[in-house]
């Protein structure tokens, strides 16, 4: 081997210092490409957290502030599907609404004798009929349920409670009898 054969061999070759180049560019591009996919996955993570938390503080405070105000008969409430209505103060008249909350996202449903309503109080009632709400429901836009507030169900000494249609049905006469009463 001579000096200048050791002189050729102490570089590199421009084909091996482009591979090395590729190489190390690629190595980065993949590098690169993982961040962007774990800082896309962390926000996706943080944005789910938000409406969790969302959904959670939304449903706490429906709850509190609808069981603080029972019975709910009429127009102690009132509701569409956005909003829900009802007054703040537990010794204010009947049908002054002066607080409101509104929904995140989705959707309510008022729940009465085993029937989803868009709307509380009930339009159009017969005379002499009363409903009472029975739990109020959220749902997302997908209709997943997201929350359910249900209501006590307070009864009247005369009450016979049906599990089947969940309502008090009033002891006849002969009833009362047979029961002692």
């Amino acid at each position: 081997m001579t000096v200048d054969d050791k002189a050729a061999d102490a570089g590199f070759t421009l084909t091996e210092m482009l591979v090395a180049l590729l190489i190390i560019s690629l190595s980065i591009a993949g590098l690169l490409a993982a961040v962007k996919l774990v800082s896309r996955y962390d926000q996706r993570l943080i944005t789910t957290r938000n409406e969790a938390r969302a959904v959670k503080t939304f449903a706490e405070n429906l709850q509190a502030q609808l069981l603080a105000r029972q019975p709910i008969i009429d127009n102690r409430i009132d509701g569409d599907k956005r909003t829900i209505g009802y007054s703040c103060d537990a010794n204010i008249q009947r049908g002054v609404h002066d607080c409101r909350l509104s929904v995140p996202h989705g959707e309510l449903a008022y729940v009465s004798q085993g029937e989803s309503l868009n709307a509380w109080p009930v339009q159009n009632l017969k005379v002499g009929e009363t409903r009472r709400l029975e739990a109020v429901v959220w749902r997302s836009k997908a209709g997943k349920t997201l929350a359910i507030v249900k209501l006590p169900v307070e009864q009247g000494a005369d009450c016979q409670f049906d599990m089947i249609s969940r309502t008090c049905r009033s002891l006849s006469e002969d009833q009362k009898s047979a029961a002692g009463g």
